[in-house]
């Protein structure tokens, strides 16, 4: 090998180390996706397209087959667009061959043979790992009854429905409690009035498995004294199902989750002392759609734009007590809902 073939080797080897010390390592937190954490570091132009920092960074990180889809504590490759320059240095091919040539590594393996840092997730501060949103929205009911208690139908759409919900992340585990009010009216003695009934629903996820539990109420429909009126009953219900989340890149929602659960009711009460529950069997399904948006986002916080959709349909066979005998009853309530609301996630 002549002195100018080693010259040149010396100098790829020093641009290939410059690029190499000018690419970055990043731990994904819980909430982060590809073209978010690209945004921190190039303005959007520099990130979608066949030669943008979004297509580089899949080619650094081959073990990333979904960009959709990063799991938190992953380490991951951050692409350059400017590595750093490098100008031969002017002194004399003596010298240059003087200097042993480092081995050839290539930018990717110079990075991830360093000490991968900590779990971002362990340095975490306790607090960081909760959030909470509230919403607004709109929910129709439909019930069906048959049954020796009375046959009813009814089916109502009003707007004054509100849930909260809390929830904590650690590593594959999301536990989320959430808790709805929503309205029901009926007619009383040439009146209307209205009844206020909540759900309550507790979720753990753990990376894609649900498993739901829930005190959920839903009405029984009966004639007392010549008055319609609606009962809450209260049904335990237990639910297993799947979780399953995407990320869109350019559109307007950034993030999208489906829920899907099997639920099934285990026992019921009723908030009446007119009719008494005595048995109860059934089954229903939940299906879940949420949205989401970054609004703002620091050091300190996370604010995202939530829009919730709900359907939920249920049945039941079940006895009642009304104080002579015991009433039959069938029921099928099925409601869809719409809210949306913030999210706020502290860091």
């Amino acid at each position: 090998m002549n002195k100018r073939s080693l010259s040149t080797l010396g100098l790829t080897l020093m641009t290939f180390s410059s690029v190499a010390l000018a690419l970055e390592t990043y731990v994904v937190r819980r909430g982060d996706y590809l073209s978010g954490i690209l945004r921190k570091k190039y303005p959007k132009e520099q990130i979608y397209g066949p030669n943008g920092s979004l297509s580089r960074l899949l080619h650094l990180n081959p073990k990333v087959k979904n960009k959709n889809f990063v799991l938190p504590g992953e380490t991951i490759v951050l692409p350059d667009f400017e590595p750093l320059s490098v100008q031969p240095a002017e002194e004399s091919e003596t010298q240059v061959m003087s200097e042993a040539p480092a081995p050839i590594e290539s930018p990717v393996e110079a990075v991830m043979s360093e000490e991968t840092p900590p779990a971002v997730e362990d340095q975490m501060n306790w607090i960081s790992r909760f959030w909470v949103a509230g919403l607004y929205g709109a929910r129709y009911n439909s019930i069906g009854q048959r049954g020796t208690l009375g046959d009813a139908d009814s089916g109502e759409f009003n707007f004054k429905n509100v849930q909260g919900i809390i929830g904590y992340s650690h590593k594959d585990l999301d536990i989320e409690a959430s808790w709805e009010q929503f309205n029901l009216y009926y007619q009383q003695a040439n009146s209307s009035a209205h009844q206020n009934f909540h759900n309550l629903n507790l979720n753990f996820i753990f990376k894609d498995l649900i498993l739901n539990w829930g005190q959920n109420q839903s009405p029984i429909i009966y004639n007392h004294l010549g008055n319609i009126t609606y009962t809450p009953q209260t049904q335990s219900i237990l639910g297993l199902g799947l979780r399953k989340k995407y990320e869109f890149l350019e559109k307007y929602f950034e993030n999208m989750e489906l829920r899907g659960l099997a639920r099934f009711p285990l026992s019921q009460s009723l908030n009446d002392n007119n009719i008494k529950s005595s048995g109860l069997n059934g089954y229903g399904f939940h299906g879940q759609i949420n949205f989401s948006h970054k609004i703002k986002e620091s050091d300190a916080y996370q604010l995202d734009l939530l829009w919730n959709n709900q359907v939920s349909w249920q049945k039941s066979s079940q006895s009642i007590y009304d104080g002579t005998s015991s009433k039959s009853l069938d029921t099928n309530f099925t409601n869809a809902s719409s809210y949306v609301g913030l999210k706020l996630k502290l860091k």
